[in-house]
């Protein structure tokens, strides 16, 4: 309400009393005296600009519920997501575990397989080595013992015998 410039209150005019008005109300668009203003002051509980600024208040306190119930449900989903994808995880570990388990066990088998041939393999080569070795012991033994025992003649024909042997 703003100071008055003119001299009427209108309420009283309307009522065809002549009164003095003392300040300018802005939402009447008109001048009231003291005793208007009271009476508008009284009624201002239940004014319309009270209702309006209760309802807007009702509807902010209503939109702030939904948003925190929102934003709660939110929170929830977010829980119960990260239990999923936690869930999710661990069976895909224990997936991976066991096949790389699996794979492990047949690359152990292959393996010792693998092991076992070539063991195999070279116990057998290491034995006829050996049986090669003590053949040539055998051998030097012999042109040692054909050295000493034989005549010249005896050992040329035996060298003869023992270089075609060996072709």
């Amino acid at each position: 309400m703003a100071l008055s410039s003119e001299k009427i209150c209108g309420s009283c005019d309307v009522q065809h009393i002549t009164e003095a008005d003392i300040v300018w109300c802005t939402t009447c668009d008109e001048g009231l005296c003291s005793t208007c203003l009271g009476h508008q002051a009284r009624h201002a509980k239940k004014s319309v600009n009270m209702l309006d600024i209760e309802r807007g208040f009702g509807e902010i306190g209503k939109t702030l519920e939904k948003l925190q119930h929102n934003r709660q449900q939110n929170i929830d989903t977010i829980k119960d997501d990260k239990k999923t994808i936690s869930i999710t995880i661990r069976a895909l570990k224990e997936r991976l575990t066991k096949r790389l388990d699996e794979m492990e066990a047949k690359i152990l088998t292959a393996l010792d397989t693998n092991v076992s041939i070539n063991l195999s393999e070279l116990n057998q080569l290491v034995s006829k080595v050996q049986e090669k070795k003590q053949s040539l012991e055998h051998t030097r033994k012999t042109i040692k013992q054909v050295k000493e025992g034989l005549s010249d003649v005896q050992v040329f024909l035996f060298t003869k015998d023992l270089k075609a042997k060996l072709r």
